[in-house]
């Protein structure tokens, strides 16, 4: 199963990122705060609208979507030319100062649960490139990013099509464990909490 094979994947990352290069792709870890790091961060704003708010209507269209999560966060963007084409942000709970995790809020107040506070959050991921290698660059690029961090309280709320369609396919269902409890809703699309085990 590949899940065996993530730890050998992450060791190789630079051959990775070099066959991106090859097919004029870059994959950014990006602090939107940083000055240096502002064109790439406005860039994942923007592919976030026209996902979120134009092709899903889950919000309104502004040009960019963000919000109060993306100070206290981290992202990893695929880069092709200076447009970005994939994308996630991880959530720093400790960074939050006090406030909830977007899951925390999210879940359904009978199965509310209180996260460590060096818990991290995978938020926001986007693959519009439909390319197999920019999904495995970017999952990768999240599990060395938790595994090198120390984090071991790595969580996400995914739509339900995507992991059990994609997700747990590649890399196993023991992969995302499963949270009690629902989300609530955007559109028609039911989502899963799940903890992700590296």
């Amino acid at each position: 199963m590949i899940r065996s094979l993530i730890p050998f994947f992450v060791s190789i990352s630079k051959i990775l990122a070099f066959i991106l290069v090859l097919f004029g792709m870059r994959i950014k870890t990006v602090n939107p705060v940083a000055p240096s790091d502002q064109k790439i961060a406005r860039s994942f704003y923007e592919l976030r609208d026209d996902v979120f708010a134009k092709k899903h209507h889950w919000e309104e269209p502004r040009g960019e979507e963000r919000d109060r999560f993306d100070l206290a966060s981290i992202f990893i963007v695929v880069m092709k030319g200076k447009r970005a084409i994939a994308g996630c942000r991880i959530i720093h709970k400790r960074l939050l100062l006090g406030a909830s995790l977007p899951m925390e809020e999210s879940l359904d107040n009978c199965s509310r649960t209180v996260i460590s506070t060096d818990a991290i959050e995978v938020s926001r991921m986007i693959n519009t490139s439909g390319s197999k290698l920019v999904f495995m660059a970017l999952h990768l690029a999240v599990y060395a990013y938790a595994k090198t961090g120390g984090f071991r309280k790595v969580y996400a709320t995914i739509r339900k099509i995507y992991l059990e369609g994609r997700l747990d396919k590649v890399f196993g269902k023991e992969y995302f464990e499963r949270i009690p409890g629902t989300i609530k809703r955007k559109g028609n699309d039911s989502f899963i909490p799940v903890q992700i085990h590296l």
